[in-house]
């Protein structure tokens, strides 16, 4: 799994499987975001959170990955 860093408007995510689960938290641990990704690589809209530090969480069928990615 890997996400494109910095992100701006748009956060690839790359080795996802379908169905899989992406959520968005805050380093508070808030989920500001909830989606679903299609199978192999998804771009997802982050034009509305805020500049800062996130922690993506990626839930699939194969187990789970989690990531910290910067927003610009």
């Amino acid at each position: 799994l890997s996400l494109t860093m910095p992100a701006t408007d748009v956060l690839a995510v790359s080795g996802a499987h379908s169905e899989a689960v992406l959520e968005v938290f805050t380093p508070a641990g808030t989920c500001v975001m909830n989606t679903i990704l299609g199978e192999g690589s998804s771009a997802v809209s982050v034009a509305r959170l805020v500049p800062g530090v996130y922690v993506a969480s990626v839930r699939d069928a194969t187990g789970a990955s989690t990531l910290r990615f910067i927003k610009r």
